[in-house]
C-alpha cells in the first residue's frame, strides 16, 4: 500500500479530517492533502508525527517509513534521470544553441562519456550534487550568469596550467595563459 493511501485510510478509521489531523502533526489541510495524493513527499520528521498520530503499531510504523522512503528514492531517480538527459543534451550541442523544440537530449542511446561520469558522481557524492544544483541555480540566474561563468573559467584554466587536465582537456577560450 503507498504512503497517501495509508495516511488517508487510517485518517478516515480515526474519523479525523485533512483539517484535524494537519492540527496534530503541524501541517495544512492543504499540503496534507497533496501528501495523501502523493503529490509530496512527507519528510522523516512530519512521517514520525503522522505514524504517531495515527496510531499506528510499531510493525506498521517501519513499513509506513519504508513506504515513504520507498517513493523518496523513486523521485530522486526521477529527478536524476530528468538533469542527466538535459546535461546530456547541453553538452551535445554546441555552447550558445538551445535545444530544437520537444528535444531534450541527443539520440537515442548516444549519451557522452563525461555525462555518464558526471552522473556516477552527482550519485555517489551527495554534497557535490547539492553543489551542482547550487551553480545550476546561480547560473539560471541573469544576474549571477557572467560571475558562474568566469569563475568556470578560472578553475579550467588552473586546472590546465596543473597540467593535471582535471576539469577539462581542451583549450581555453579565455585570455588566461598557462605559466611557461
Amino acid at each position: 500500500m503507498s504512503y497517501g493511501e495509508w495516511i488517508r485510510r487510517e485518517r478516515k478509521r480515526l474519523r479525523l479530517t485533512q483539517r484535524e489531523l494537519g492540527e496534530q502533526v503541524g501541517v495544512t489541510d492543504g499540503y496534507l492533502s497533496h501528501v495523501e495524493q502523493e503529490l509530496r513527499v512527507p519528510s522523516l520528521e512530519l512521517a514520525v508525527a503522522l505514524a504517531h498520530a495515527l496510531g499506528l503499531s510499531p510493525g506498521d510504523q517501519g513499513r509506513f517509513l519504508q513506504a515513504i522512503d520507498a517513493a523518496r528514492v523513486e523521485r530522486s531517480r526521477d529527478r536524476l534521470d530528468k538533469r542527466r538527459e538535459a546535461l546530456s543534451g547541453a553538452l551535445a550541442r554546441p555552447p550558445g544553441t538551445a535545444a530544437p523544440a520537444g528535444e531534450a537530449g541527443p539520440a537515442a542511446g548516444a549519451v557522452p562519456p563525461e555525462v555518464e561520469r558526471l552522473a556516477r558522481q552527482l550519485d555517489a557524492d551527495p554534497e557535490l550534487a547539492a553543489a551542482c544544483r547550487d551553480l545550476i541555480a546561480a547560473y539560471a540566474d541573469p544576474e549571477l550568469r557572467d560571475a558562474v561563468l568566469k569563475t568556470l573559467r578560472g578553475l579550467a584554466s588552473s586546472s590546465r596550467a596543473r597540467g593535471d587536465g582535471a576539469l577539462t582537456n581542451s583549450p581555453s577560450k579565455s585570455s588566461a595563459k598557462p605559466p611557461g
